[in-house]
């Protein structure tokens, strides 16, 4: 049984006078916000500039560049504060540009588990792997992969057990009260045949398991959504607590007001990879401006408690020249639990329960 519920709704009316910001709203409608700034579990921040942005034109001449990024901290009013205005502490990797080709724009960053290596993906589809070399400011590509299309989402595999800090009353016989900490259970696949691993999503449903085998970069096994021949335009995917992921994917070519989830399974001892539809999310509510606007962000959150998922639509509309209507919608989906379904025709759940009505307040600033 799935359980479907909105919990807040809220409406944001705003202008700005810069001319990219329509441009940026255009954008949004038909592909995921672009994750340039990445910071890791050892604390390390990783920038690519935008060579359009008026702050980064320093760095302009030298696209498509990444490095990684030291703020400065000072203090003001509010005590310590850490300040990213200043771009003299960015440290540029070297030779960018022999793994994205010049021209072309980083549009993700993303680290590892354990912030030992960073993955850079240009708007072509090529993915670069970088890991350090002896100092901080100095980072080399160990590999480089081109996909040959857009990629819509990237995601490590987990390569550790994390540790967990919990607390001892006094009563437990360990004396004062005081914490311990205890390594927990691994969780999702894990590739046993080299150090890294990480699943990419294109923008015509191809959903790759690319896994590092001894000392070879890469291998991978692939699969396809059951999805029409249009451009998925916005995804995200999270790990279960079962070990599986949950995809939920957008195509506004497709079918406009519907959010389609798949349940990934993936064997890394058999190498095999599933990937089938499990459930549909029709955004039909007349309440909510998520019925008429463009959806411009799509995110997935875990639900620990339910063992259920949250998914959350941001939506803007536009009402003049740079003034936008702005929302934000959330659903808890407690439970999916799709009944058996056969080999041949594999069919999804339809989740299209009414939603409450819901006041959408407004401001203006």
């Amino acid at each position: 049984m799935t359980t479907l519920n909105t919990t807040s709704t809220s409406s944001t009316l705003w202008s700005h006078t810069d001319t990219d910001i329509e441009r940026l709203y255009y954008e949004l409608c038909y592909r995921k916000a672009p994750r340039r700034i990445a910071w890791s579990t050892q604390n390390i921040i990783a920038w690519s500039p935008h060579p359009n942005d008026n702050l980064d034109t320093k760095f302009s001449r030298y696209c498509p560049n990444v490095g990684i990024y030291s703020p400065c901290r000072g203090i003001d009013a509010n005590g310590p504060a850490w300040s990213f205005i200043n771009k003299e502490y960015l440290s540029l990797f070297d030779r960018v540009e022999n793994y994205h080709r010049f021209g072309d724009v980083i549009t993700d960053l993303v680290w590892n588990q354990t912030g030992s290596a960073l993955a850079s993906i240009d708007q072509r589809g090529k993915i670069a792997i970088w890991t350090m070399n002896n100092f901080i400011n100095q980072w080399k590509c160990i590999c480089n992969v081109n996909l040959g299309e857009s990629v819509i989402e990237f995601t490590w595999l987990d390569s550790a057990r994390l540790y967990s800090r919990e607390h001892v009353p006094q009563s437990s016989g360990y004396g004062k009260s005081s914490a311990i900490y205890k390594r927990g259970s691994f969780k999702g696949p894990r590739n046993q045949f080299g150090e890294f691993a990480f699943i990419t999503v294109t923008t015509d449903g191809k959903v790759a398991v690319w896994y590092q085998r001894g000392k070879k970069f890469f291998s991978k096994i692939i699969t396809h959504l059951r999805y029409p021949s249009k451009r998925i335009s916005h995804v995200d995917i999270i790990l279960n607590s079962d070990g599986n992921y949950t995809l939920a994917t957008y195509c506004p070519e497709f079918l406009p007001k519907l959010v389609m989830f798949y349940e990934i399974k993936i064997n890394m001892l058999s190498l095999q990879v599933s990937c089938r539809p499990i459930a549909n999310v029709h955004l039909t509510n007349p309440s909510l401006s998520v019925e008429r606007s463009p959806v411009l962000h799509l995110k997935l959150i875990s639900n620990t408690q339910s063992h259920g998922v949250r998914l959350i639509i941001v939506t803007a509309e536009k009402k003049g020249n740079n003034v936008f209507n702005s929302s934000i919608a959330t659903w808890e989906i407690d439970k999916i639990t799709p009944p058996p379904l056969d080999s041949l025709t594999e069919n999804a759940m339809e989740i299209d329960m009414p939603l409450p009505v819901c006041l959408i307040a407004k401001s203006s600033c």
